[in-house]
C-alpha cells in the first residue's frame, strides 16, 4: 500500500494496477470550493488538495497511489492516460480568473506560499514514495486563457507523454482537452516541495507563451506578504487596477501586470513585472517630485505677502462674485436706455423727462451717451471677469495628488 501518512481517507476509492512504472504527477484544479464527490469515484484523483497548511483537514487522499486514478479521459485506440504511470492531484480552486471572480471562488493562479503548503506537502510525499522527480520541463507552456481542446499546442505527443518524468497539468495530457491548472505557481511549488528548476531547454519562466518572469523572480519569491502588500498599495496610488482583490499580499498575475504597466509608464526596462530596484528608485524619484510640486503650490504671493493656496482661491471666488452682479446691473440699465432709444425712433415731437418738456434729439443723443459708456463698462467688467477667471484657474487646488 501507498498511502500518505497523516492525510484523510474519509473518501476513498477502489483503482486498477498501474500499467507503467510511476514517473509522473499530474496536477488539476476542481474548479469548485468544496469536496467534490467525483460520481462516486468514477473519475476520482488519488488526492484532492485545498490550499492551507498540511494538515489532514486539507489533504484528503482517495486512492493509493500503487493504483491508478480516474480523473482523465482514456480514449480507445490511443495512449493510456489514467494508467499511464502517473500520480493525479486535484487542488480546490479555479484556474480561470473570470470564472473565479464571478463564482466567488480561490484564483490558484494567485496561490502564495502558505496556500501551496498543504499541495508542497502532497508532492514531497510522492516523490519520496515513488522517486517521482520533483521538476518540470522548461519546453511546457502553461496557458493563461482557455485551452480547452484536444488538439491544444500545449498538450504532448503519445511519445512524449510516455516519457515523461516530473510535474505537469492536465493541460498537458493527450487525448483530453481541459486546460486546468492555467499558469499555475509551479515554480514556487517545487521549490516549497524540495524541487529543483525546469529540467532542459526553453526558457526558465514556467508560464510559456506569456513570459511571465515575476514568477521565476527570486526577488519576488522572496517579497514578505507585508512587502507585497507595500508595492499593490504604490501601484494603487498610481491608479493601476488590481481587480477586486487589491492590495491582498499576494504577487500573482494582477500585480506582475499592473508593474509591468507602471514599468512602461516610467520608460522603465525591461517592463518584466518584477518590482525591483530600478522600479523602486523611479517611484521614489516620482514621489519626492510630487512632494515639491505640492510644497511649491501650497501658498503662492499676492501684494508681496504669502497667502495660502485655498485662500487666493475663496478670495478670487469672491472677486468674481461681485464682478458678475456688477455686470448684470449695468446690462440691465443699458436694456433700459436701449428701450428709451427705441421709444424716441417711433415719436416725432417733443417728450417729457423728469418734468420738464425736452427736444425729441437731445432724448436720442442723451440715451445714446448713456448707452455707450454702459458698453465701455460691460466691456471692462467682462475683461474683470475674465482676468478673474484665469486667477481663478490658476489657484485651484489639485483635488488628489498621487503619492
Amino acid at each position: 500500500m501507498a498511502i500518505m501518512p497523516g492525510a484523510s481517507r474519509v473518501q476513498k476509492f477502489s483503482g486498477n494496477r498501474h500499467k507503467r512504472t510511476v514517473t509522473k504527477i499530474v496536477l488539476h484544479t476542481t474548479e469548485g470550493s468544496s469536496w467534490p464527490g467525483y460520481g462516486g469515484g468514477g473519475s476520482a484523483p488519488h488526492f484532492t488538495v485545498k490550499p492551507g497548511k498540511a494538515t489532514k483537514a486539507n489533504i484528503r487522499q482517495h486512492i493509493d497511489t500503487a493504483y491508478s486514478a480516474k480523473a482523465l479521459v482514456n480514449r480507445s485506440g490511443g495512449v493510456e492516460t489514467n494508467n499511464g504511470g502517473c500520480v493525479q492531484i486535484e487542488f480546490v480552486g479555479s484556474c480561470d480568473r473570470a470564472y473565479a471572480k464571478k463564482h466567488g471562488l480561490f484564483f490558484t493562479e494567485d496561490a502564495d506560499d502558505d496556500d501551496l503548503a498543504s499541495l508542497a506537502a502532497v508532492l514531497a510525499w510522492i516523490h519520496d514514495e515513488h522517486g517521482v522527480p520533483l521538476v518540470i520541463d522548461g519546453n511546457l507552456d502553461w496557458p493563461t486563457t482557455n485551452a480547452a481542446y484536444r488538439t491544444a499546442p500545449q498538450r504532448l505527443s503519445y511519445k512524449a507523454w510516455n516519457e515523461y518524468r516530473g510535474v505537469l497539468g492536465h493541460t498537458h495530457v493527450p487525448e483530453n482537452d481541459h486546460w486546468d491548472p492555467g499558469a499555475f505557481p509551479i515554480a514556487r511549488l517545487l521549490k516549497l516541495a524540495g524541487g529543483s528548476k525546469p529540467l532542459s531547454g526553453g526558457s526558465p519562466l514556467v508560464t510559456g507563451s506569456a513570459g511571465k518572469a515575476w514568477t521565476e523572480s527570486p526577488r519576488v519569491n522572496g517579497f514578505s506578504k507585508a512587502e507585497i502588500t507595500s508595492i499593490q498599495n504604490v501601484l494603487l496610488g498610481f491608479d493601476l487596477d488590481l481587480g477586486h482583490w487589491g492590495a491582498d499580499g499576494k504577487y500573482g498575475d494582477t500585480t506582475g501586470e499592473a508593474v509591468q504597466t507602471l514599468q512602461a509608464e516610467l520608460h522603465i526596462t525591461p517592463t518584466d513585472g518584477i518590482y525591483g530596484p530600478g522600479t523602486e528608485k523611479a517611484v521614489m524619484t516620482i514621489k519626492s517630485d510630487i512632494a515639491e510640486i505640492k510644497k511649491n503650490t501650497s501658498s503662492i504671493t499676492r501684494d508681496d505677502k504669502q497667502v495660502s493656496l485655498r485662500q487666493e482661491l475663496a478670495d478670487t471666488k469672491t472677486t468674481v462674485l461681485e464682478l458678475r452682479k456688477e455686470l448684470d446691473w449695468v446690462r440691465r440699465v443699458a436694456e433700459a436706455n436701449q428701450k428709451r432709444i427705441d421709444k424716441g425712433n417711433a415719436q416725432t415731437g417733443p417728450i417729457t423727462r423728469h418734468g420738464k418738456e425736452i427736444s425729441l434729439r437731445q432724448e436720442l443723443a442723451d440715451a445714446k451717451t448713456v448707452t455707450i459708456a454702459n458698453a465701455g463698462g460691460i466691456t471692462a467688467i467682462q475683461k474683470s471677469l475674465d482676468e478673474a477667471d484665469v486667477d481663478a484657474t490658476e489657484a485651484k487646488v489639485p483635488d488628489k495628488i498621487q503619492g
